[in-house]
């Protein structure tokens, strides 16, 4: 069976289409990792979470960064899902970590 959207497909089914096959999480750049949630973006580490939802905002986040409005986040395939909602648990440190991260990457 093709994974490939048809003619008249949803966005959400054009994103789903986009997650890697062994993807058994639903979000976009998480995996599980032992008990927790880990965020990973252009293979940057972004951090380990206690859910997949705080893991999936850290991705959206750094996405936005990354790519601006144009990216393919985990907002854009469920409508409701806020990726800076929760935010405030994360601390100083957590966004200096995520940023960090993300400018030691290099040139775009």
């Amino acid at each position: 069976m093709s994974r490939r959207p048809g003619p008249g497909a949803t966005s959400a089914e054009v994103q789903r289409a986009r997650m890697r096959s062994d993807n058994t999480v639903g979000w976009k750049g998480v995996q599980k990792h032992g008990t927790r949630w880990r965020a990973r973006i252009a293979r940057v580490h972004l951090g380990m979470f206690d859910t997949p939802e705080d893991a999936a905002r850290a991705y959206d986040a750094a996405a936005l960064d990354m790519y601006g409005p144009q990216a393919w986040t985990n907002a854009k395939d469920a409508p409701e899902f806020d990726p800076f909602a929760g935010c405030d648990n994360l601390t100083g440190a957590d966004w200096r970590g995520i940023l960090d991260a993300l400018d030691n990457e290099g040139p775009r």
